[in-house]
C-alpha cells in the first residue's frame, strides 16, 4: 500500500527559509541582535540627542 498520501508537505516560511540563517551569519561576524524597543531607543538618541530629556520634560508637562 502507498502510504505517501499520508505525509504532509514541508513547510517553507520566509523565516525559516532566509531571515534566520541570515541573522545567524550576522551573529556570527559580531553584529548584536536588537529588540525592537532597543533598536528605536537607539535611533531616536541619534536623530534627537536630546530626546531623553524632552521626553521627560514633556511627561512633566502633562502629569
Amino acid at each position: 500500500m502507498n502510504d505517501s498520501h499520508n505525509k504532509t508537505a514541508p513547510t517553507y516560511s520566509e523565516d525559516a527559509i532566509s531571515q534566520l540563517p541570515a541573522l545567524h551569519l550576522l551573529q556570527n561576524l559580531g553584529w548584536q541582535y536588537l529588540k525592537p524597543d532597543e533598536a528605536l531607543d537607539l535611533l531616536l538618541g541619534r536623530i534627537l540627542p536630546d530626546w531623553k530629556k524632552r521626553k521627560e520634560r514633556l511627561e512633566k508637562v502633562i502629569i
